[in-house]
């Protein structure tokens, strides 16, 4: 679900700004952190119904937003990575936001 990716990403977020700033004691677990992020991407993705077409693309973006951020991170300075991965966990806030906008409309029109 989506919460785990947030988690997630927030988690690889700290740990990466370690890292970045110079402790590579840490770098194995960065790298695994990621692992679970693609991972949970991937188990978000399969429980998307096509038909919200909106949400689908949000999240598809979102995703690919997520891709670019791990194919450049371990390039980037402290600095940069940190605000990217902000903005990544702030566009993860407004998909799971709209989805729970969603959900809640399908509800509330069968009250």
């Amino acid at each position: 679900d989506l919460k785990t990716v947030l988690t997630a990403t927030q988690q690889h977020r700290g740990i990466g700004n370690v890292v970045l700033n110079g402790d590579e004691r840490v770098k194995e677990k960065w790298l695994g952190k990621r692992a679970e992020v693609n991972a949970a991407w991937a188990n978000a993705a399969t429980h998307l119904d096509p038909a919200w077409s909106a949400a689908l693309a949000e999240f598809t973006q979102t995703r690919e937003s997520w891709n670019s951020l791990a194919a450049k991170v371990d390039t980037q300075s402290a600095g940069g990575a940190f605000a990217e991965h902000t903005e990544l966990i702030d566009k993860l806030r407004v998909l799971i936001q709209s989805q729970i906008t969603i959900l809640w409309s399908l509800f509330s029109d069968h009250l």
